[in-house]
């Protein structure tokens, strides 16, 4: 599998794990954003 194919199916799977988890927490991720702006900073949770 040549290199570029291999990083967009793991960038697949990687967002699919990330919308997931988001989304059974509850949290909106906005995919077309970096992840840190597409998800809403909450300083209390750290």
């Amino acid at each position: 599998m040549p290199r570029e194919q291999f990083v967009a199916h793991l960038t697949t799977i990687m967002m699919g794990v990330i919308v997931g988890t988001a989304e059974a927490l509850g949290i909106a991720v906005d995919p077309d954003q970096p992840i840190h702006d597409a998800v809403p900073n909450n300083p209390a949770v750290r």
